[in-house]
This record gives structure tokens, C-alpha cells and sequence, in this order.
């Protein structure tokens, strides 16, 4: 039927594509999650994932479903002789277009972690996928960084380590994104005898309706029991001087039995993306009912009020997840099991 050998085998080729094109999609009606599984393992382990990726492709967060991993890490935590040998609290990345470049944050620590032995560093990239560590950005105890730009100015939020108990979040400034001064080791201080009397951190920083706001981690007593962990919001004209909203707008924690009900408990944000005037935020939680110890999920709003999960079912099984848009697509950015800064693609 067929003389020409060489036709015959693009047509069986051909075929075999189509055929498996089709599984796939049928698949994907039938399950989405083993689905996404076989993408992920068809991807790690027939394609190199490079600039490059095989999945369901998610750039809206409110469909997203879960997470995978590729193969392009961010940073490499550093040797047992330096400062950052376990990389602890990451911070966000941001674009420069002044110096071209992306600039990450994040905090490490070597030896036993004493709670004020940690430091914040940073590392830069031209093309989001080579990056260059820059040591410590300041030689001040921090955690948690989180950095915005405003007027051509590095503004560094973060969690003042100093002195314990922890307290309060700092600010910081730089012109090169780099090498960052003190402005003041308390811009957001804890309050008295409130839900976070007893230490405010994990900030994250924005701007909304021309108003500078912040979301952040509090913990304190409630109703005379102690709170480890809601969320509150403080807002600013000029970054500097920060009024806090009275109740946390995010909690699950209501008396001494919630801790056994809820996996997130307890809760810390992390980063924050803006999509059609909603607001995506993933935080971190933990609770009794989750044996890993902190893990990761994501909120949305759209007024800063009301917030609630986009799905009840996704869990990120990771401490501190953080957002970024590079290349056109939505990166989540945590730390591996291996102590590497890895970036992790959203599925549907």
C-alpha cells in the first residue's frame, strides 16, 4: 500500500502524537490532578527544563490546583564556613529598570539558629535565570525582607532580630539595591495588650488606591490566650509613619480548641500579586492537623477586607512562598527540600 518507506514512518509518527494528544486531553477531563502529575513527570524527566516548559500552563492564581518544580534554582544555599550555610525566611524579587536587572532578598544563617544570628542578603540577576549572590545587604540582625521601589529608592521592610523578644519591623534604604541604611529599627512596632502586643513581622508591601499598605503578622493575646500567628494591615502615605488597622482581617485562631481544626491555625503572608483588582496572597500556616509543620496557601480580596481561599484544597507543602512575573509567566519561588532557593511553576 504504502512504497515510499519514508512516508509511511511520518505517518505513523504522525498518528502516534495525535494519539497520544488525545489520551491526554481526555485524561485531563477524567483527572486533572494525575494529569498534571504526568506532565510534571514527562517533563522532569524526558525534557530538560530549561527556558522551556510541558505543563497545564496557570497564569491566573485563583485556577490554580498545584505546583511544579523545575529544575532552575535561584540561589544555592552557601558552605558550612559561610554566613547564609541554611537559608532561612526568603523575601520577594523585584525589577530595576534603572540598573536592568531583577534583585532578590532573603535571609540566612550559619551554625544553630539563635533567633538574632540571622542576616539578610541579596543576589541580582540580568535575565531572571543567572544570578549573582551580593552578600549581606545590611549588617543588622533581620528576617523576612521585603522590598519596594519609589523614587529610583530601595525601601527594605523587614523583622527587626536584634533585641529579644522580637518586636518590631524595620525599614531600611538604598540607592543601588545592594547596600541599605537604617532609617528606623522600629516603623512598625508592636502594640500593647492587643492580638499584637507581642511582635509584628513578615511584611508585605504595596501600593493600592494611592495608599501605601502593608500586610503583616501579628501575635499577642486573644481573649486572654495566646495568638501565634494573624494577619493585619497598617497603611502609609510616605513609608515611613504607619497607622494599623484595629483586628486582624485574616484569622483562624479563635479559642485554645482551633489549633486541633485548622492546618493553618496560625498564619503568616508572604507576597502578594495583583490581578483584575484582585488580590492574591499566599501566607503560611500551621496547625495540629498538618504533620509537616508550616505549609503554604493562597488568599484573594478585593477590598483588603474580606478575604478568602482560592481553593480549599490547595496546599503548597512549603514555608514562605513568594510571587513573581518574569518572562510573561507567574514563578512561586520557595525552599527546597535540598536548602536551595528554587522556582516553582503554577498548574491548573
Amino acid at each position: 500500500m504504502f512504497k515510499n518507506k519514508k512516508y509511511f514512518f511520518i505517518l505513523s509518527i504522525l498518528l502516534i502524537i495525535i494519539g497520544c494528544i488525545t489520551f491526554l486531553i481526555l485524561l485531563s477531563n477524567i483527572n486533572k490532578e494525575k494529569y498534571n502529575q504526568l506532565i510534571s513527570f514527562l517533563s522532569q524527566q524526558l525534557f530538560p527544563i530549561t527556558s522551556s516548559y510541558i505543563y497545564i500552563p496557570c497564569n491566573d492564581l485563583s485556577k490554580i490546583s498545584g505546583i511544579m518544580k523545575t529544575n532552575n534554582v535561584l540561589i544555592r544555599h552557601g558552605s558550612n564556613d559561610e554566613w547564609d550555610s541554611h537559608i532561612r525566611e526568603i523575601g520577594n524579587i523585584i525589577y530595576s529598570k534603572k540598573y536592568g536587572k531583577y534583585f532578590f532578598y532573603y535571609s540566612g544563617y550559619s551554625g544553630a539558629y539563635h533567633g538574632n544570628n540571622v542576616y539578610i542578603g541579596v543576589a541580582s540577576s540580568i535575565d531572571g535565570a543567572h544570578w549573582q549572590k551580593h552578600g549581606k545587604a545590611i549588617i543588622f540582625p533581620g528576617e523576612d525582607p521585603y522590598v519596594i521601589l519609589k523614587d529610583k529608592k530601595f525601601y527594605m521592610f523587614f523583622e527587626n532580630k536584634k533585641d529579644i523578644p522580637f518586636k518590631n519591623i524595620a525599614c531600611a534604604i538604598s540607592s543601588d539595591g545592594i547596600h541599605f541604611n537604617i532609617t528606623s529599627p522600629a516603623v512598625l512596632p508592636a502594640q500593647r495588650n492587643d492580638w499584637n502586643s507581642r511582635d509584628v513581622s513578615s511584611p508585605v508591601v504595596f501600593k493600592y488606591n494611592n495608599m501605601w499598605i502593608m500586610i503583616y503578622e501579628g501575635r499577642g493575646k486573644v481573649h486572654g490566650q495566646n495568638n501565634w500567628g494573624m494577619i493585619g494591615i497598617a497603611t502609609s502615605k510616605n513609608l515611613q509613619k504607619w497607622t494599623l488597622k484595629a483586628n486582624p482581617v485574616f484569622k483562624k485562631f479563635r479559642n485554645w480548641l482551633s489549633p486541633f481544626f485548622y492546618w493553618d491555625c496560625f498564619v503568616v503572608p508572604d507576597d502578594i500579586l495583583i490581578q483584575d483588582k484582585n488580590i492574591f496572597l499566599t501566607y503560611h500556616g500551621y496547625g495540629f492537623p498538618s504533620k509537616k509543620g508550616f505549609q503554604t496557601s493562597i488568599l484573594f480580596s478585593s477590598n483588603l477586607k474580606k478575604w478568602q481561599k482560592v481553593s480549599k484544597n490547595i496546599i503548597i507543602p512549603y514555608d514562605t512562598v513568594m510571587i513573581t512575573r518574569m518572562r510573561g509567566k507567574i514563578y512561586l519561588v520557595a525552599v527546597s527540600e535540598e536548602g536551595d532557593v528554587t522556582f516553582y511553576l503554577p498548574l491548573m
